[in-house]
């Protein structure tokens, strides 16, 4: 870019809440950088760092269990919808680390269950060619997973072949897995985050200073219990044994608690209300309220919050580092019906209604995600929830890639800015931070004026959308003008702004 550079772009440190700013850990002295006007009105502050490359490492936990080919075949299509993202980037693709999972982790003694073995994948990572992909290309042959430096001159395991195709390789998991999905131990057990190392062939994928992105594409809600669970075996096709017929809803009884017409909440009942088949029992309407939770505790499944907590154990910063996003079933309508048992199984077998779509639908069907929902959320406002059941996934992944870029690049501002006192220049101040060979502690500091206070003498910087610069419609960048040149050699650029806050208007600083 001539006459203008864009900023460094990469971590944050706040000074306050920052909204919807998605920031990163970066340590730094807040004594070198001019901050913006002391503010006796509404107003907030942020403070972010500014590095040129992140690395990100991402995780993707695709079902595959059976109904899922053509989610599968949605995500392949429109993988390029999410790369191209990360490839705008500026200064080019970001150091990337990126592998596949699925959500079988077995069920049962192995025999019993169609589909389920002991243990199943294991976490281990999907790495080998899928569909019409006849070859993943890796050079490295003990490869599992993708690795791109990113930048502009980049070094891959998988030679000059286009990142996206070779990503679409791997994403065709099948759809054989067993049908009680384990989609958030699977995570666990893969990034090592369930109390034991990670499979021997994950090894090297997650890196400490990365930033972890997980994505869960699932049409079920997580079934994650302990290895040797009494939940799966022995199998069971009556409704009076201890956890009732072994079919998908055991993950609904002994994972959820529901509360119907106000009473405390219960485990959805597995027992039809008249006896008849054509029962049907509503707990959360369409729309809601949600009157579903996790049993966290009280149920037969591990708990949502301990499978976070190991996940969040795995970085130093986890609010700042992990980001998760999923593509499921949404929450409502919760709905309970049944249906006739096989002959001489006696009365009528309860199954989850789908909260969207259905078997004849392009789009697919999922059920109510209850614990997923609740997983995605433990992760604040670095946690995406979306439907499953959509005709094509572009949209969908170009938002969870334009967030991811907001989240490692903080130089996507969202909100308004402030603008000083009595003036129509915006309250922001920039700092460029030079290492400093005769004290370390202390690095060198050049504060860069606004463009508007020096008549454009450069360097200088500018408040500018920041659309066409790799973020999304609506944000803004601070951009600084160096005339030509480049900025001085290891140099880290720290940027400092008031923001208005919502609801809270201030004529004076232009804050609606």
């Amino acid at each position: 870019m001539t006459g203008q550079r864009r900023l460094l772009r990469g971590r944050v440190l706040r000074w306050f809440a920052v909204g919807a700013v998605l920031p990163a850990v970066f340590a730094c002295n807040a004594r070198l950088l001019e901050a913006p006007v002391p503010m006796a009105s509404p107003t907030q502050s942020f403070r972010q760092v500014n590095v040129s490359h992140p690395a990100i490492d991402i995780l993707f936990m695709i079902d595959d269990s059976s109904s899922m080919e053509g989610a599968q075949a949605n995500l392949r299509a429109n993988m390029a919808s999410f790369m191209d993202v990360l490839k705008a980037f500026p200064g080019g693709l970001p150091d990337l680390h990126i592998a596949v999972v699925t959500s079988d982790l077995g069920a049962g003694d192995g025999v019993s269950i169609q589909d389920c073995s002991v243990g199943g994948d294991g976490g281990v990572f999907r790495y080998a060619p899928t569909g019409s992909c006849a070859s993943v290309g890796f050079t490295d042959p003990n490869a599992t997973f993708i690795v791109d430096s990113g930048g502009g001159n980049p070094t891959t395991n998988f030679g000059s072949q286009d990142i996206t195709s070779v990503f679409q390789c791997i994403t065709g998991v099948g759809a054989t897995g067993c049908g009680f999905e384990h989609q958030l131990a699977s995570v666990a057990r893969a990034l090592g985050a369930d109390g034991s190392p990670p499979p021997l062939e994950n090894s090297n994928f997650l890196r400490p200073d990365a930033f972890l992105l997980i994505v869960l594409v699932t049409n079920e809600d997580d079934c994650s219990a302990p290895p040797g669970s009494p939940l799966f075996d022995p199998t069971s096709a009556t409704l009076a044994s201890m956890y009732g017929p072994t079919q998908n809803f055991l993950c609904n009884e002994w994972g959820h608690l529901c509360s119907l017409g106000g009473a405390p909440p219960a485990r959805p009942s597995r027992y039809a209300p008249t006896g008849s088949p054509t029962d049907v029992v509503t707990y959360s309407p369409a729309g809601g309220p949600d009157a579903c939770a996790p049993a966290e505790g009280q149920g037969m499944l591990t708990p949502v919050g301990q499978i976070a907590d190991g996940i969040k154990a795995l970085k130093v910063d986890p609010a700042n580092q992990i980001f998760v996003a999923a593509l499921a079933g949404p929450t409502t309508p919760y709905t309970v019906g049944w249906r006739a048992a096989p002959t001489g199984q006696g009365g009528p077998w309860p199954a989850i209604q789908h909260s969207c779509g259905s078997e004849q639908a392009p789009s697919g069907f999922a059920d109510p995600a209850v614990r997923i929902q609740a997983f995605v959320q433990q992760f604040g406002a670095r946690g995406l929830f979306g439907s499953f059941c959509q005709d094509s996934y572009a949209q969908a992944l170009t938002g969870i890639a334009q967030a991811t870029i907001v989240f490692v690049d903080p130089g996507c501002i969202t909100g308004t800015i402030a603008t000083r006192p009595g003036s129509t220049t915006p309250d922001c101040a920039i700092d460029d931070r030079t290492p400093n060979p005769s004290d370390p502690a202390h690095p060198l500091s050049t504060v860069i004026p606004s463009c508007a206070d020096v008549g454009g003498a450069t360097p200088c910087w500018n408040l500018t959308p920041g659309t066409g610069q790799g973020c999304p419609t609506g944000t803004q960048v601070l951009t600084v003008d160096r005339g030509g040149a480049l900025p001085p050699a290891s140099a880290v650029t720290e940027e400092s702004c008031a923001k208005c806050v919502a609801g809270e208007p201030n004529p004076a600083r232009h804050c609606p």
